[in-house]
């Protein structure tokens, strides 16, 4: 861990939009455990990452007075509450007599208190639900997630499973429908056994780098539909997904924790890049300058 300097009022970074934590890696996991010893070295009650320099989603409450009082509330409001301390005591920065009314307040209460903790973080959204359900439920909360995963991955992979068979039969037919069946299901099998943490890891980079390109085809789809001129713009598409494809690949890269020199920069510039949705203004731009493009360029013909 390292102690980091605070970024106080009138720096530039406090005033820009911060991007969403997409994956608790182990560069997230420092940054949190950074930010945990600067406050308590600051003898603060709380800090949020852009004050650290990082332009990311997270605020830490230690175990702190304030974090207790917190807690405190959250209990009078019907919360089942957990408290986290990595320091050896709750609440060290209180009165010794009103640490021990309030300690004794949290056992009436049913405040759980785990001092000398460090949270490492989930390894996926799975383990944080199944552990919420369990909380809150109890066993029948854990076998109820358990009948809630089974139930929606059953049908999901039979969906799958059924379609992609079926169209690889009529594209390949070296296997017929059942043979392709066993095949996917066999490769599900060994895929799902590698756990959803690893799954996780290479499909949602992969994902987020092909879903902007997927809804710019859908929108250009829609829109040669109401306009068939755009059929005749030669540069209209390709400038366009081109774009896209550029700043969704960017965005995929990141996702696996790696950033491109100067266009992560310049990405993080863009509007929306706080909600994900760096691509839209580049799209915008590849559609302007392909439709300039496409008047000089001869048109193609379409048949109705």
């Amino acid at each position: 861990m390292a102690i980091r300097q605070i970024r106080t009022i009138g720096d530039e970074i406090l005033t820009k939009p911060c991007k969403p934590v997409k994956e608790m890696n182990e560069r997230t996991i420092e940054l949190i455990e950074d930010m945990f010893e600067t406050m308590y070295e600051s003898n603060g009650c709380g800090l949020a990452a852009p004050q650290v320099g990082v332009r990311k989603r997270i605020v830490v409450i230690g175990g702190g007075l304030i974090g207790c009082e917190t807690a405190e509330l959250l209990t009078d409001a019907g919360h089942k509450v957990t408290v986290i301390e990595m320091r050896d005591d709750m609440a060290p920065d209180a009165e010794m007599m009103s640490r021990g009314m309030m300690m004794q307040r949290f056992a009436e209460k049913g405040v759980t208190c785990m001092p000398k903790t460090r949270v490492t973080g989930m390894e996926n959204g799975a383990q944080t639900l199944t552990l919420v359900a369990a909380d809150l439920f109890g066993p029948v909360g854990t076998v109820l997630m358990g009948l809630i995963f089974f139930i929606a991955c059953l049908n999901t992979c039979v969906g799958l499973i059924s379609c992609c068979s079926n169209y690889f039969n009529e594209t390949f037919p070296v296997l017929d429908y059942r043979g392709w069946a066993k095949v996917f299901a066999f490769a599900s099998m060994v895929i799902a056994n590698a756990g959803l943490t690893l799954i996780l890891k290479f499909s949602v980079p992969l994902l987020v780098a092909i879903y902007p390109v997927a809804i710019v085809l859908i929108v250009l789809g829609l829109l040669s539909l109401a306009s068939r001129r755009l059929l005749t713009l030669r540069a209209f598409y390709p400038a366009t997904i081109v774009m896209t494809g550029i700043f969704s690949v960017l965005a995929g890269i990141e996702a696996f924790g790696i950033r491109v020199p100067v266009l992560s920069d310049f990405a993080d510039t863009l509007p929306f890049t706080e909600n994900g949705l760096e691509w839209m203004l580049p799209a915008l731009i590849g559609a302007i300058l392909g439709a300039a493009l496409s008047a000089v360029l001869p048109k193609k013909s379409y048949e109705n």
